[in-house]
C-alpha cells in the first residue's frame, strides 16, 4: 500500500481517502447544517408600486474587502415571463451586503433607480436565468475584470425558435457595474447557475447540460479548464463514486477554505413525482404547488410535481466525486412556503463567522412570486460536512500508511459525556508502537492538540511511514493535522 503524505495540510476524514476500509469499522457520515434565523425577508424588487412579481433563488457569497455581499436572482415566473413574450429578459441581479453574516443592508446603486428615480440594490435588469458572480483569484487578472457575471444569452428567430445560446462573461472592476464583456463557451443549456473558478493555475468551469441519451433527458453537471478564461478544454461529465443517475440542478463547487487541496460541491438534487397525490393536498404549500400546475387536476406540469434537496460531495481532481446520497439539505419542517420546487439552493461560499462556524443561506419561496421570501441563514460546523462515527458499542478508524511533517496532532472530534477516542500510534504494518498511546479524549472540540499518555508528542515519528488508529466510542471525528 503506497504511503500517503499529508505533510502539515488538513485533513477532513470526508472520503475514503485516509482511512484504510479494510481495518476501518466506523462509519462514514453525512452531516446536516443547523437553521439558525431569517435575518431579512426580500420585500422589496422594485418600488413599492410595482406590479412585477419575482421568484427568488440562487443566493451568491463574494467578499470584497471587509464587507461580504449576498447576490441574488429574482426571476418572473413563467407565466408571466410567456405573456411578456418570451424575450428571455426574465431576470435580474440584487445585492446585499453584510459585515457579520447576521445583519443584512441593500446597498443604494443608481444602475437602475425606481420609478420615482431613487437609487435601488439592483445591479443587472432584463437578463436571461442564471447569474453567477465570483471575485476572479488569478494574480494576473486586469483591475477592470476582478468581478466577473457568468450570464446564459440566446438568440431567438421572429418564430420562437432557439438558433443560438451561449455562456457570456460579463466584467467589473466593482461588482457593481458591469461592461457588456464577452461570450466564453458554447454548447450546453445553460439552465440554472453555471460557475468558474481559479485554482492552481487555471481555471475550472462547471455548467449544467442536459442528457438526451436516456430519451427522457437529465440534468448533469460538466466542467471544463481554461487558461485565459475563453478557450476551453472539455473534461466532460463529473463522476461519481455511487452507481445512481440523480438529476443536479446545481452545483455549488468551490475548493475547500481549510484544505484548498479539496473541492467540495452542495449540488441540489431535482425529483419529480409521477403523479399528484393525495399528500401534495395534505402540505400547508399547495396552494403554491397548484398555482404552479395547471388550473384543474389532473395536474401535468413539472412545477406542481417537482421537489429538490441538496446532496454534498467532495473531490480531490474536480472530476472524480465522492457523493453522499442521503441528503445534505431538506426542506425542513413544512412551512406554506417549502418543499416546493426550487428549496435547497444553498448559497455560493461559505461565510466564516471567525469561530467553529460556516454559515449557508437560502432563499425559500421560489415558487411563489406575489409574497416576500426569507433569506434563511443556516450553520456548520468548520470540517463538519462528513464525519466518521462509532456508536456506544465502539468502532476504529484505521489510516493507510501516512508521513507527517510536525510535532503535535490536532483533531476536530465529538464525544458524548460517556464517550471516549483513544489514539494508537502504528508502524506502517499495522503493528502498535509500545507506549505510544494518547490521553483518553472527550468533549467536544473543532482543534485539540493530542499528546501520547506519558506527555511525549509526534516529533519523534515525523517523516517516517506509520498509521494512526482511533479507538472511538459514541464519538465522531471529522478532521485532523500535524503542526
Amino acid at each position: 500500500m503506497n504511503t500517503i503524505n499529508i505533510s502539515r495540510r488538513l485533513e477532513p476524514l470526508w472520503d475514503s481517502f485516509l482511512p484504510d476500509s479494510a481495518l476501518t469499522t466506523a462509519k462514514l457520515r453525512v452531516n446536516h447544517p443547523t437553521f439558525c434565523d431569517t435575518p431579512l425577508w426580500l420585500d422589496k424588487i422594485f418600488d413599492e408600486n410595482s406590479n412585477e412579481l419575482f421568484g427568488i433563488s440562487y443566493p451568491i457569497l463574494v467578499r470584497a474587502g471587509d464587507i461580504w455581499r449576498l447576490y441574488y436572482h429574482p426571476c418572473r415566473s413563467e407565466k408571466e415571463w410567456k405573456a411578456r413574450g418570451g424575450d428571455y429578459a426574465q431576470a435580474m441581479l440584487c445585492v446585499l451586503e453584510s459585515r457579520d453574516g447576521v445583519n443584512w443592508e441593500r446597498p443604494a446603486l443608481t444602475n437602475f433607480p425606481d420609478a420615482d428615480g431613487n437609487p435601488t440594490n439592483i445591479v443587472f435588469s432584463e437578463l436571461n436565468d442564471g447569474v453567477f458572480v465570483f471575485c476572479d483569484e488569478n494574480p494576473a487578472c486586469p483591475a477592470e475584470e476582478k468581478f466577473k457575471a457568468l450570464v446564459c444569452r440566446v438568440i431567438r428567430d421572429d418564430a420562437g425558435k432557439l438558433l443560438r445560446r451561449w455562456l457570456h462573461c460579463y466584467t467589473s472592476s466593482d461588482g457593481y457595474t458591469f461592461d457588456e464583456g464577452y461570450p466564453i463557451h458554447e454548447g450546453a443549456e445553460y439552465d440554472s447557475i453555471n460557475l468558474a473558478l481559479w485554482r492552481d493555475g487555471q481555471y475550472t468551469l462547471y455548467y449544467r447540460k442536459y442528457d438526451y441519451s436516456s430519451g427522457e433527458g437529465r440534468r448533469t453537471i460538466r466542467c471544463a479548464r481554461s487558461h485565459d478564461f475563453r478557450n476551453w478544454d472539455e473534461l466532460g461529465e463529473l463522476r461519481y463514486n455511487d452507481n445512481k443517475t440523480y438529476q443536479l440542478y446545481t452545483n455549488q463547487i468551490m475548493p475547500y477554505p481549510r484544505a484548498s487541496h479539496l473541492f467540495i460541491g452542495f449540488p441540489t438534487r431535482y425529483v419529480e413525482r409521477k403523479a399528484w397525490t393525495p399528500n401534495m393536498e395534505s402540505m400547508p404549500a399547495y396552494p403554491i404547488k397548484k398555482a404552479a400546475s395547471d388550473e384543474n387536476p389532473p395536474v401535468t406540469t413539472r412545477e406542481g410535481l417537482a421537489v429538490t434537496d441538496c446532496l454534498f460531495m467532495v473531490s480531490r481532481d474536480g472530476e472524480n466525486w465522492h457523493r453522499f446520497c442521503e441528503a445534505f439539505m431538506t426542506p425542513g419542517p413544512e412551512t406554506s412556503y417549502n418543499w416546493v420546487y426550487g428549496n435547497c439552493y444553498p448559497s455560493y461560499q461559505l461565510l466564516d463567522n471567525g469561530d467553529e462556524y460556516y454559515y449557508l443561506y437560502t432563499i425559500d419561496n421560489h415558487l411563489s412570486y406575489n409574497c416576500a421570501k426569507p433569506l434563511n441563514r443556516w450553520k456548520i460546523r468548520k470540517d463538519g460536512f462528513a464525519f466518521y462515527e462509532a456508536d456506544d458499542n465502539g468502532a476504529v478508524i484505521v489510516t493507510k500508511p501516512v508521513v507527517f511533517d510536525g510535532a503535535k496532532l490536532h483533531l476536530n472530534f465529538e464525544t458524548s459525556a460517556a464517550g471516549s477516542i483513544y489514539v494508537d500510534l502504528l508502524d506502517a504494518d499495522g503493528n502498535p508502537i509500545e507506549g505510544k498511546t494518547s490521553f483518553e479524549l472527550f468533549g467536544n472540540a473543532v482543534d485539540r492538540t493530542v499528546f501520547f499518555a506519558d506527555g511525549s508528542d509526534f516529533a519523534a515519528y515525523a517523516g517516517k511511514p506509520v498509521r494512526l488508529r482511533f479507538r472511538m466510542q459514541d464519538a465522531k471525528l471529522y478532521s485532523l493535522y500535524f503542526a
